[in-house]
């Protein structure tokens, strides 16, 4: 019989990390789910680490050459047999409601297949916040994901027929999941839960996380992904939900967050590299206070703080 949850646990060197990840999910209140690890070609020994739990037969572990995550995530999603499909990162960790909130919230939409979506904590120098969240779902939440918050991976939870013919996209490394999650809910809708199910870990040696002098490839990786999206006219499903004007708002939105990023490093040229980016997508009046930190502030943002550190 098929469980009623796969999740879909990818992992690459993780092992300072890993058990603790297995271990939520051996915590969780209901007990009809099946874990799938696919190993990322790990080096270290994550291997080691997870053979203790294959007696379990609900946990089942897969080996495979580096090829990132996407291909981690898309192997495993072949080799699951649940009806719905979660996900969780090696680095990160369910809460003990984390299914048990999901099964509620999919019994009470009658098991509708749908992009199922619960809040979640941020866990930094040991610290946990709780996520802003979610307003009022707009458009099928396509609106929430665009100028809110992007989604976060351990909180999805999709129908697995939507995953029938939807994968991650593999030829990219960044955005590549809600690449996948904008195209799903352009088909369905998104079900959201404030409840906070689990908790995201945000550390230095996150795989995301990069150096200043790699952020200009960043930015144009996020541009060649987001132009694949929005402007190649291949999802038609996406082009009936979101106008020409959202995609280009968009656009401009994560080259301001990539030229702030460059200003917390420090990268002066950048700033104005991302900032001059952004508003060639369209100048927008409700960003003039951002143009602004940014164009005007930037130079002694940097020069203060590059002061204070050496003193």
């Amino acid at each position: 019989m098929s469980p009623f949850f796969s999740i879909i646990l990818p992992t690459f060197n993780r092992s300072d990390f890993i058990e603790t990840a297995v271990q939520s999910v051996l915590g969780q209140e209901i007990k009809d789910w099946e874990l799938i690890i696919v190993d990322d070609g790990s080096t270290d020994n994550t291997g080691e680490i997870i053979k203790k739990y294959l007696s379990d037969p609900r946990i089942k572990y897969h080996y495979q050459s580096n090829q990132e995550r996407s291909k981690a995530r898309n192997n495993g999603i072949d080799l699951a047999t649940g009806k719905f499909i979660c996900f969780l990162d090696s680095d990160d960790q369910y809460l003990p409601n984390h299914l048990s909130v999901l099964q509620q919230m999919i019994k009470e939409n009658q098991y509708k297949p749908a992009l199922y979506y619960t809040n979640y904590y941020v866990r930094k120098d040991g610290k946990d916040k709780l996520s802003k969240g979610f307003s009022a779902i707009r458009n099928k939440g396509i609106y929430n994901i665009l100028f809110e918050a992007l989604l976060q991976t351990n909180s999805v939870c999709v129908s697995a027929e939507l995953l029938i013919h939807e994968r991650f996209p593999e030829q990219f490394i960044l955005f590549e999941d809600n690449h996948l999650w904008l195209r799903i809910i352009a088909k369905s809708e998104m079900i959201y839960s404030k409840t906070p199910t689990n908790v995201f870990c945000n550390h230095e040696n996150r795989s995301l996380n990069i150096s200043s002098d790699k952020l200009k490839q960043k930015g144009g990786k996020y541009i060649e992904v987001l132009n694949d999206l929005f402007f190649f006219g291949k999802y038609q499903e996406l082009d009936n939900v979101i106008s020409e004007k959202e995609k280009k708002m968009f656009m401009a939105s994560k080259m301001i967050v990539m030229s702030f990023e460059a200003l917390n490093q420090g990268a002066l040229a950048m700033v104005y590299y991302f900032l001059f980016r952004a508003m060639s997508y369209g100048f927008q009046l409700s960003n003039i206070v951002k143009y602004c930190k940014l164009f005007f502030g930037a130079p002694f943002f940097i020069l203060f703080s590059g002061v204070f550190r050496k003193s």
